[in-house]
């Protein structure tokens, strides 16, 4: 994971994959991150776009609907 300061386990790919939409698309672009509870998908996000505006929008686990 070049230019990566922390070494994600087994999310190489995701990190590349992150990493490279983020270059060959620069417009604006929809991209949905999903998996088990506590493993990392918010940690992944915040690390690869470090620095860069993004929207971000999470879901509640048998959350309210006026909730999420």
């Amino acid at each position: 994971m070049a230019g990566s300061s922390i070494n994600f386990i087994g999310r190489a790919h995701e990190w590349h994959l992150l990493s490279d939409w983020q270059t060959r698309l620069p417009g604006g672009q929809l991209t949905v991150v999903h998996g088990r509870r506590r493993v990392g998908k918010t940690r992944l996000i915040n690390e690869v776009f470090s620095g860069k505006k993004i929207l971000r929008f999470e879901g509640l686990e048998g959350g309210a609907t006026a909730a999420q």
